[in-house]
């Protein structure tokens, strides 16, 4: 599902790294463009779907167990919703998918628009710029992580 929306927004993008000379500049700038764009279009889908399942599995529950019918059978089904709710909750709190959609969407945009404004001319000094905003990131990430170990 997801691989077809990163596979059209890299192509989507591909003409503002097709005026970039330097080969090396050019694969280099392209694979962390993409790296972002996936990280960030799965991170969001993963918060999307955690959150709806932590939404929708405990009104099921609620509307399973205030239905007239009193059997075993529709205990244990809201039983189930209840335990995928808060399984779903436990992996969107354990995954930081939101925070790290954020992130790695940031640094996508930020390439977009630095390549943009630079036209495609992109010498040694704007790569180290590159390379600093993206080991920011990186920092960001690994405080994230810290967070998650720390827990």
């Amino acid at each position: 599902m997801w691989k077809n929306v990163i596979k059209n927004e890299i192509e989507k993008n591909t003409y503002l790294f097709d005026k970039i000379e330097d080969d090396y500049i050019k694969k280099r700038l392209r694979v962390c463009f993409e790296w972002y764009v996936e990280k960030a279009i799965k991170n969001k889908y993963y918060f999307y779907v955690l959150s709806s399942i932590t939404i929708i599995a405990p009104i099921v529950s609620e509307v399973l167990l205030l239905c007239p019918i009193d059997t075993c059978c529709v205990k244990l089904i809201a039983g189930i919703f209840i335990g995928f709710s808060t399984a779903a909750t436990a992996f969107l709190s354990l995954l930081g998918a939101q925070d790290k959609w954020r992130i790695y969407r940031d640094q996508a945009e930020m390439i977009k628009s630095s390549l943009s404004l630079c036209g495609g001319v992109v010498n040694e000094e704007r790569l180290q710029e590159f390379e600093k905003d993206m080991g920011q990131t990186h920092g960001l990430w690994k405080k994230i992580s810290k967070n998650e170990d720390d827990e």
